[in-house]
This record gives structure tokens, sequence and C-alpha cells, in this order.
């Protein structure tokens, strides 16, 4: 019927018992597909079939006029809803981990927080805010940036004269890297400095730098580097830290509630034994941000927070690895291979081989536990004089005494009185992870990438036969 225009609508009404309503009243009515309903004066609506889904409050306008009966038309045939438009924002970000057949448990292994938190809406007592800083509270920050300074942002700016090295404490919690051949006790123990710092005011931001020479940030960088950990304290005393603004008094209301974050694992080495998982349970991914603005609608409170320095080079850290193994022989030639090498090594017992050389691509440190020989099948009385050994991969193996030097880029592995290498295999191993009584290979504090996967830590491990 000419006179009657339809709208059309892309939905699939029967699928979700969707019902219409008139606005001004009326029974609710039943939609289904391709049915027209009459709303009034011959004014018909039709929902066509389609894969949309409906939503509370969907709804359509269009016009008509008694004057001359008309229908607006509908722009498209097929309209979607004109609203209400919905608005989405992020409360949280989850990663999850990913199991081998492709799905996805329930276990969180990184969560932020996407929140932005403000104030109660209620009366605040008069008083001094912090914003935001420019570390991220129990995580990771850069000795450079450190020495740059700490940068803390103000609602209303303290005063001057307010602020000195009694109310701003800065202290270090320095807990040397001892080894594996000290105790628990000896590793539990650090040593805790007071730095002595300048405040700077520009405005609502105040910049508290550390009044220690490049020597001492050098030091902290090599301690760093060793896998010795330096912790900073900063505290605020919050009763001593005013501003005044008219003819009122403000001071610092710097407490500030912590929630769960995600870490931010800046230093190369960190991301490395993240993804070779040996930083526990997902929890140790996690640590404790701090709620910004501060402060609970106190008259005064203390801020603490805390953070890890590491040193961040400018350019990708560099693990050390393997470039070549070298069998020397009595009274042949010595054989050398490329590290990398892929395919088995077999070489005859009649060349009398006693030693084994490997060369590194920088200067190593190592001692006397840190490479051997494994013998997997020994099949012959004149493998060299051997004992039981435990290795983490292949607990019947049988280490190969031997003599084990370390020295800049080469490692050498030499049997007990150069006797030869008896018919059987045998594995040759540097150690690059930690094992019990096995020192590992280091390099500017970064562990062996024994297997090559541009990551740090990894043992090599490197089969051969003797025939």
């Amino acid at each position: 019927d000419a006179a009657i225009d339809v709208a059309m609508m892309n939905r699939n009404p029967q699928k979700y018992h969707a019902k219409i309503r008139r606005w001004d009243g009326g029974a609710a009515k039943l939609i289904t597909d391709d049915n027209a309903f009459e709303l009034e004066a011959g004014i018909k609506v039709r929902f066509g079939a389609g894969n949309g889904k409906f939503r509370i409050g969907d709804y359509w306008v269009f016009a008509t006029r008694p004057a001359d009966g008309s229908v607006q038309p509908m722009l498209n045939r097929l309209s979607p809803p004109m609203g209400p438009q919905h608005a989405y924002c992020a409360l949280a970000m989850m990663t999850l981990k990913k199991n081998e057949d492709g799905t996805f448990s329930h276990q969180q292994e990184r969560f932020n927080d996407c929140r932005h938190l403000f104030y109660p809406l209620r009366t605040k007592t008069p008083a001094i805010h912090i914003l935001q800083t420019n570390w991220r509270n129990d995580d990771s920050f850069s000795i450079n940036d450190f020495e740059a300074g700490l940068e803390f942002v103000f609602d209303i700016p303290p005063s001057t004269f307010s602020l000195s090295s009694g109310n701003i404490i800065v202290t270090a919690e320095i807990s040397p890297n001892l080894g594996d051949k000290a105790d628990a006790a000896e590793r539990s123990m650090s040593a805790s400095y007071v730095l002595h710092g300048e405040c700077h005011i520009v405005s609502s931001a105040v910049t508290w730098k550390p009044a220690i020479n490049s020597a001492t940030f050098d030091n902290f960088k090599k301690l760093v580097r060793s896998g010795s950990t330096i912790l900073i304290r900063v505290l605020l005393k919050g009763h001593t830290i005013f501003g005044i603004a008219g003819q009122t008094i403000m001071y610092l209301d710097g407490q500030a509630f912590g929630h769960t974050a995600s870490r931010e694992l800046s230093s190369p080495k960190a991301k490395s034994r993240m993804k070779k998982n040996q930083l526990g349970s997902p929890q140790s991914l996690r640590r404790i941000a701090l709620q910004f603005p501060t402060g609970d609608n106190g008259r005064a409170s203390d801020f603490e927070s805390w953070f890890s320095l590491v040193d961040v080079d400018p350019t990708p850290a560099k693990y050390p690895q393997i470039k070549t193994v070298t069998f020397v022989k009595e009274k042949f030639p010595p054989y050398q291979v490329d590290a990398r090498r892929k395919e088995p090594i077999s070489l005859s017992s009649k060349e009398n081989i006693y030693k084994i050389i490997v060369e590194f691509d920088m200067d190593v440190n190592g001692d006397t536990h840190s490479l051997g020989v494994v013998s997997i099948q020994p099949t012959s009385l004149s493998t060299p004089s051997a004992r039981r050994f435990d290795w983490p991969d292949d607990p019947n193996g049988i280490i190969i005494d031997g003599t084990v030097e370390v020295e800049k880029r080469t490692g050498s592995f030499t049997t007990i009185q150069s006797k030869p290498f008896g018919k059987g295999k045998y594995l040759f191993v540097v150690v690059g992870e930690k094992h019990p009584g096995l020192p590992p290979i280091r390099a500017n504090g970064y562990l062996l990438d024994g297997d090559f996967d541009d990551r740090e830590g990894g043992d090599y491990k490197l089969p051969f036969e003797i025939t």
C-alpha cells in the first residue's frame, strides 16, 4: 500500500523474544519476523530478520503529519537503532597465561588497574597533596634517572624553607651479591645509607637531587651489574612540610594507599629472567602501586615509597655466548667446530683426544666447575678416571675428572695426566644456569647464553662420540 510507509529494522526479533510498545501506552506486542505491526491510523512498522541483538532501550524515531497523512521515511530501508548511545571505559587490563593447546587459563600473569581515582566527594580538610612522582612504587628505576633527581608534583606548592634533609629522607639499602657460597644469614643482610640531596622548586613541582658524585653512581652500576640489589626508600614528613594559602597554613597529607599492579621490567636482565620463568610465581611479577593523589582527609601525614635501582644501558644487553669448540689431539692437528653446530660429532680413538678448548665472544668469569665432560655411555676401560655425577638432565651421568681453566675469552678442559678419551659417548657442558655446586659462566654480571636464544642463562651442551 503506497499510503503506508513501512520502517525496516535489521534485527532478529524472534530469537530474542523482542516486544514492541508505543511510548504513549498500550500493551506490549511480541515481535516476529516480517510481520508488520500497526501503530495507529494505518502506520505500520516491520522488523526484518537479521543477526543483530536487541538491547534494552533501543528506539527509532520518525515523524507523521495528520494534516496530509504523510509518514517520514527511514533513510535506510534497514535502519539500525537510533539510540541510546553506549559509552565504555576500561576498568582493568589482565594478561592471561596461554596453554600449550592454545586456550587460556584463569591464572593471571599481569593485572593493570585502569581506573582514574579521585578524592571522595566530601568536605576535605585543607592540606597539600602529592599528585604524582617520576617513579613507580615497588618497581625498577634507572640509576641515570635517579641521578637526575626524584620529582614530586603537588596540588599546592610547599614553602621552600619547609623542605630540607630533615623531612625529605632518602635511604639506600644495599644487599651485595655474595655468591652461592654464602649462607642464608649472610645473604639476608644489607647495609643502609642515608643519602643527602638538594631541593629545587618550580611552581608546584619539587625535584630532590642526590648530592653525591659520579663515582658513587658508577659504583652503584657495578653493584647492580654484579647481581647486588639497591633498594631506595623515600620518606616525606608531612607534619613539617607545609605551604601557605592566604592566611591558612596547610601541611602535607601524604598518606598513599596501595593496590596491585604489574611490574615494569625495564632492565634486560629482569626481562630475561621473566621469559625464562626464573622469577617464580606470577605473584613476583606484581607490585604495590600507590594511589594518587595522596591523602585521607587528614591534616598531616607522611608519604612513603620505595623502588629498586637498575642499570639500563642505551644499547641492548649482550649476553656472553660461545663461538667455537676445539678438540685437541695428541699427534694430529686440532679439530675446531662452530659452537652452534647441530650435526653429530664423531672422532676416532686413534687420534688420542685429551683436551677441549672453548672460545667465548667476550671476557668471562668462571671456576673449576664451570665446564666439564660427562660420560653418557662409556664403552672402553681406557676412559680417564671418572666419578658419579648427578647432572640435572642425566642423573646417571659420570663426570670425567680433569683440569678446568677459565681465563678471559677462553675455557679449557684437560683430562687427568692428559690421558685420551676412551671409546664411548660424551657430553661437553659449559654451565650457564644456576645448579647446586656448579657456578655458571658470567660476563658483566650476566649469565652465559648457552642455548643461543638471546636470553640470559642456559647451559651449553655439545654431544660427541669417540669410536
